[in-house]
């Protein structure tokens, strides 16, 4: 309803709609107003149908407003509405998480790489050792690629960025094992040796402490936590495995621009608070993560968060145990035992030359390796020396590794280098060690070293790679 012009319309409009609700009475008051007013009257009324128009046309004359023509009809009615289509079939969930179980390897992961591919075909049955030696030959393959595309592959920061990017995608230990066995065999035939420390049961880091981060994780974690910081700190969680501990200290620069690479903090390391920072840990984010952390990196920025800032704010401490179940996820780093770094950080790639010297190897330190009953619950508990202590000895090689000496030996004999034609002859010792650890056949002479079998097989090499041009 609305009046006429130099009337308050906007009371009218109240009374008539309070008229209207009953309408025999209220169609006669509003007869009246009009007629002791001299107000006008607009009436918008909304049919279904044209009976319904009809019908309020004849109460409103029999009631003394008297609606002029045109007729009411076309004005008063509407066209039918098209029937409403059928309503879309929800989407069906993201099935489960599904990967290609890998037999047990705890014998085999204590092998060194010469010998691993040889000793999981000769344990293993056909189809367990199929699936193993996939794995095998996809850090093969990614070594050599990574070797050939990047300049300095021996840099430490490619080596872990490499080790990252190749670990975080599997989805157990033994996946883990055996693309690192693969990767460590690729970049010999490169002419680069890569130790990687003991990986315990406890230890922790990219393959061990992580799980992929695929669509029905991310759905999952989505569903359950809708604030961009938190998602982030949770996914970072599944994807580094490392301690809740350096992902609450890590700063908003850990991120990079195009938010492909996350720096946290070396919280393990003694010089860990001090004004010169160790070198971070690096790891490599998932492409289906990168938006998120865009976002997060947004969020922060809206709050003034300078480059020195906490990344994860309000995710971490007693907050931590809520988003986990909000996340309805599994998440390994927060069950698994931790203790020392992550393994991929304290991986070292040696560049191999024809004269390389012995590896220098560190005294054996008084102080026993720091092994308590229970790890500690936090990094922080530790002393600087205690922290130095377990330093040195994440830092010390596998046993069953080769010296740089060796592997330099190798390198050059299967690939004809010429550092290889001025080499004097091999000690008789020398060959009875390489021969006893099978890295030499038994025809192996002082002069003419031939390749073990086993080696061949585990870089695969043919056999014409066998002998060495060496001369006289």
């Amino acid at each position: 309803m609305n009046a006429a012009p130099g009337c308050a319309g906007r009371p009218y409009s109240r009374t008539a709609r309070r008229c209207l609700r009953r309408p025999p009475p209220g169609v006669r008051r509003l007869a009246c107003l009009r007629e002791g007013t001299g107000i006008s009257l607009l009436l918008f009324a909304h049919c279904a149908t044209e009976h319904a128009a009809r019908r309020l046309h004849t109460l409103l004359k029999s009631n003394g407003l008297d609606p002029d023509p045109p007729p009411l009809a076309p004005l008063l009615t509407r066209p039918a509405l098209p029937p409403l289509p059928a309503p879309l079939p929800s989407p069906a969930a993201l099935p489960p998480d599904r990967f290609a179980q890998l037999p047990a390897l705890t014998e085999l992961s204590k092998c060194s790489f010469t010998r691993f591919r040889a000793e999981a075909h000769h344990r293993l049955d056909e189809d367990g050792f199929a699936r193993v030696d996939a794995q095998y030959h996809a850090g093969l393959y990614a070594a050599r690629t990574h070797c050939a595309r990047v300049p300095q592959a021996a840099h430490r920061q490619e080596t872990e960025l490499f080790l990252a990017r190749l670990t975080a995608t599997s989805p157990s230990r033994a996946h883990t094992v055996a693309r690192l066995r693969g990767a460590q065999a690729g970049f010999l035939t490169s002419g680069l040796l890569l130790q990687t420390p003991p990986v315990p049961d406890s230890a922790s880091g990219p393959g061990l402490t992580t799980r992929p981060v695929t669509g029905y994780v991310l759905h999952q974690a989505s569903r359950g936590i809708a604030h961009p910081v938190q998602l982030a700190a949770i996914l970072a969680l599944l994807f580094t495995g490392t301690h809740p501990d350096a992902l609450r200290a890590t700063p908003l620069s850990g991120l990079d621009a195009r938010c492909t690479r996350l720096t946290v903090p070396d919280v393990w390391h003694p010089g860990h608070g001090s004004p010169s920072e160790p070198p971070g840990v690096c790891y490599v984010i998932p492409p289906r993560v990168r938006p998120v952390f865009a976002a997060a990196r947004s969020f922060r920025r809206l709050g003034h968060a300078a480059d020195h800032f906490p990344l994860f704010e309000l995710s971490f401490g007693h907050r931590l145990d809520a988003l986990a179940k909000d996340a309805a996820l599994p998440i390994p780093a927060l069950t698994h035992a931790h203790y020392g770094p992550d393994w991929h950080h304290r991986a070292r790639c040696h560049q191999l030359t024809g004269d390389s010297p012995a590896p220098q190897r560190r005294p054996p330190r008084r102080t026993p390796p720091l092994r308590p009953a229970e790890p500690p619950p936090s990094p922080h508990t530790l002393s600087s020396s205690e922290r130095a202590v377990l330093l040195a000895h994440t830092d010390n090689a596998a046993p069953g590794d080769l010296t740089l000496e060796q592997a330099a030996f190798l390198a050059a004999a299967f690939s004809g280098h010429p550092a290889t034609a001025g080499r004097a002859p091999l000690s008789a010792s020398a060959l009875a060690h390489l021969t006893e650890r099978r890295l030499l056949d038994a025809r192996s002479t002082a002069r003419i070293p031939v390749l073990h079998p086993d080696l061949r097989f585990a870089l695969a090499l043919s056999t014409r790679c066998a002998r060495a041009r060496n001369s006289a």
